[in-house]
Formats: C-alpha cells, structure tokens, sequence
C-alpha cells in the first residue's frame, strides 16, 4: 500500500515549536489565514503574479511627467471663480438712504461673498482704505458729506469697521487715507471720519505725517518691497503698517476716472496707499501728481505693479451715487443715482464687474487686464449675486484728462 495522499482541504503541516514555516516544492506556502487570499475554487492560498512590464511602464510615466514640468512649468490646478455681491436699495434717491439702510445693503452685500469671518480672525491688524481724495468739485463747490458719488460714504465705513469688530475684539482696526486737495486730517473731519462715529476704529492715520521723512527710504516708517514681476519697476516703497497688516480692505467709489478710465478697489490702493514721503509731489502733501506719472501706459503699469506690493483681501464699493465724467463732478447730470453696494473677495473681479455696471468694457482698462493675467483670473467666470449687471448698469461716460 502507498503512502497516504495529502489532503489540502483539511490539513496544515505539523511545525515543531518555535519553527518558522518553510516552503517546499510538493507544499503550497503556508501562511496564516489572515494574512494571505485563497482561490475560492482550490482553496489554495494565492499569491498576485508579477507584471514584468509593470516598473518599466512607471519609470516611463516619471521621465514624461518630468519633462513636461521642464518644458511648460508645474500644473496649474483650476481655482474657483471669484464671486462679486450686487445690492440696491428700493429707494428712488440715494441722497435720501438713511444708516439703517445702508446697514442692511452692506451687511446683505458681504454676506452674499461669504462674510467677513472667513478671512479675518481674532486679533488681527486690520486696515480700512476709503476714498476721500477731494472736498470741491471741479467748480471748486463744496461736496456733500453723505452719497456724494466722490468719496466714500462715512456710513459705509461706520458699519463695516463694526462688523469688523465684532469678530475681532482684540485686534487692531486702522483707517488710513491719503487726500489730494486739503490735509488728509481737514478732509477726514469734513466727511465725519472720527472716533465719535466710528468708535470701532482705533486709529485714524493721515499718511502724509506717517510714512517717514520727506524722500528718507530708509525711514522705519517704510518698508521696501522687491517687485520681479514689476512691469514698471522692481521695487517700490510702502508704508509699514499698510504692508505688515494681516488684512485690507480697500472701500473705494463707483466712478469714472480721466487718466485710469475707472477708479475702483484697485487704484484706490495702487495711488491711494503709496506713501506721500517717497511718492508726493510735495513735501507734506499727500498729492501725488506729476510724482507717479498719469500718461496712461506708464499709470496703467504702477497701478499694477504697487498693488501687487500689497492686494486687498477685500473690497466693497460705494455705489450710492456713483459719478461719471470723473473723478470729480462738474454738473448734476455727473450724478447717476445708483443706490447700489457691491462687495467681493477678489477686487480685481469686483472691478470688472463695476465697469461692466457703468457699461464700460473692462478689457478697455489695462491695468485690470493686466493684473487679471498676473493673478489667473478669469473675468468672464465671475459669479454674481444679488442684482445682475443687466438689471443695475447704466451707461457712464468719461471724460478726456485736461491738458
């Protein structure tokens, strides 16, 4: 009689104490249970088979990926499309809107974009940038206080700087502003910019008297910001607390401008914030003038290059009145009446969509074309929410520069 047959369905080899397991020809390998798949047909323990081909096929994806990457740069992933806010008010006169009314249109107007909380946190430095470049029209006529379409409206700030602050208890609010015609102190007193309205802000900063010594670049007022992708110049210079703030929030007007074509969150930053030390046409003054020049291909090519030195985290935008032929009005007929707040995360975006408001083509303004290539934005995915262009825009002319 022969030697009995192994059965593999019913039995494992018996190991002596402390042995390792072996592999045999005549063996299946042993293995526990647990660790290794069986053929559900045979039972027998299985064991994946090789492909040879297999490390060949990813050292050859590797050396592909690698000379993409060498010949156009890393991938470029798709980020979301920026989000404009558009609100208005029902009322028939701007000049008419009370603050509880323009509370509710700028709390509706942020919120549309995600709120405020998103990027800001407690503790933070926050700086306000409004507008306030001027108190006379061109007829050299004092300018109403309130929804002038010139400046930026007090109460725009007032409700803003205090939503600011209930999220942010413990951090530092700003509000810094350089005006053109007057003293920046004057104009902000004329337009109701103080601690008695706005007593969530905790410094009003004229930049005339707080960017150094006149044409001191080393003045520790000042920071210098190397700038490679600069278009004009490879450096520029900003006022300290302006560059190291965790967040700004540029608060500009919806108008025309002369030389810029339109005056939104961008220029308001890129002229705006340079400080009066370095940039000045005059010591003490906060007029830039012939200092930053305003032909249109070299203005086009600072207000890109100083606003990339330091971008706003956010912009919201006094639509109120809004004025034509600006900057500045010289009749009645420069006021447009739009009772409107538009706010946005990416103010690049939220210009475009200011021009398209005041059926102006934003591709006509070649800083924001510009700026819209540096950053990868698409202007033509912005999302809007609240009111449509289409419901809201009116055609606003602009006036030719003076000679």
């Amino acid at each position: 009689m022969g030697p009995k047959k192994k059965n593999h369905s019913s039995e494992q080899p018996t190991l002596p104490p402390n042995e390792e397991p072996t592999q045999t020809d005549a063996d299946a390998p042993w293995k526990k249970p647990e660790e290794s798949p069986t053929d559900p047909d045979t039972d027998v323990p299985w064991k994946k088979p090789e492909d040879p081909e297999g490390p060949v096929i990813t050292e050859m994806l590797k050396l592909f990926l690698c000379l993409m990457m060498f010949m156009f740069g890393p991938p470029v992933f798709a980020s979301s499309p920026p989000v404009v806010s558009i609100v208005s008010s029902h009322a028939s006169d701007s000049t008419n809107l009370n603050l509880q009314e323009i509370r509710s249109m700028v709390q509706s107007a942020i919120n549309l974009v995600g709120g405020l909380q998103s990027f800001i946190k407690n503790g933070n430095t926050v700086v306000i940038k409004p507008n306030l470049v001027a108190t006379r029209d061109l007829n050299d006529q004092l300018l109403t206080k309130e929804a002038n379409g010139v400046t930026t409206d007090w109460r725009i700030v007032k409700v803003l700087s205090e939503m600011i602050r209930e999220i942010n208890p413990k951090g530092k609010i700003l509000l810094m502003e350089g005006s053109a015609q007057n003293s920046t102190d004057e104009t902000m007193k004329y337009y109701n910019y103080g601690p008695q309205s706005m007593p969530a802000i905790d410094e009003f900063i004229a930049l005339e008297n707080s960017s150094g010594a006149w044409h001191a670049p080393n003045s520790p007022e000042l920071i210098r910001v190397p700038l490679k992708e600069g278009l004009l110049q490879k450096e520029y210079y900003l006022n300290r607390r302006f560059k190291q703030a965790e967040v700004v929030i540029s608060v500009p007007v919806l108008k025309t401008h002369w030389d810029a074509v339109i005056t939104g969150a961008i220029k308001n930053l890129a002229i705006g914030a340079a400080p009066p030390s370095m940039y000045a046409e005059q010591e003490g003054s906060a007029y830039h003038g012939s200092a930053i020049s305003h032909e249109r291909p070299q203005l086009n090519n600072w207000i890109h290059d100083f606003y990339l030195c330091r971008k706003a985290d956010f912009a919201i935008m006094d639509g109120l009145q809004g004025i034509q032929n600006g900057p500045l009005p010289s009749t009645e007929k420069d006021r447009m009446n739009m009772r409107l707040i538009l706010a946005s995360r990416e103010p690049i975006a939220l210009d475009s969509v200011a021009a398209q408001v005041m059926m102006i083509n934003p591709d006509s303004i070649i800083y924001l074309h510009e700026l819209a290539k540096s950053e990868s934005i698409n202007l033509s995915k912005i999302i809007v929410k609240g009111e449509s262009i289409d419901a809201v825009k009116k055609q606003f002319s602009v006036r030719l520069p003076p000679k």
